[in-house]
């Protein structure tokens, strides 16, 4: 079923995005506090907590555990992510690297995040209407 294939797909994004920025939380923790939308303290202690966060919801996703909530959690992730990008570009920032990808990939922070996040955003929420839960 398609819903499969999407939720399978999401799943192995966040699980990706999340060990990636593993690799480097430093300096994504960095990355985080350029968007400055928090004090600098908080937005380091989140920084740290959303590869985690990003992990666990993609196995979550992936072996369908607690699927309905998963899959609510990732939406609002996701429609987070949005605003806080949304916000940086009509603020004009001119980030080199978006942090998405962590340090090792860099993508500069564009609308193409944005457009990326939000198809994310929708296919969490269909997720939520139409994946079967056990």
């Amino acid at each position: 079923m398609i819903i499969d294939i999407i939720r399978t797909l999401l799943g192995l994004v966040l699980i990706i995005t999340g060990g990636l920025k593993l690799l480097d939380l430093r300096g994504f923790a960095q990355i985080a506090e350029q968007f400055a939308v928090l004090s600098y303290a908080l937005t380091r202690k989140i920084a740290y907590v959303i590869p985690f966060v990003e992990i666990i919801l993609g196995f979550s996703l992936l072996f369908r555990y607690h699927l309905f909530y998963a899959s609510i959690a990732s939406a609002v992730f996701f429609a987070g992510l949005c605003i806080i990008l949304t916000k940086a570009l009509f603020e004009k920032k001119k980030l080199k690297n978006c942090g998405c990808l962590g340090m090792r990939f860099k993508i500069p922070l564009s609308w193409h995040e944005v457009g990326r996040d939000f198809v994310f955003c929708v296919a969490s929420l269909l997720i939520s209407q139409m994946g079967s839960y056990p």
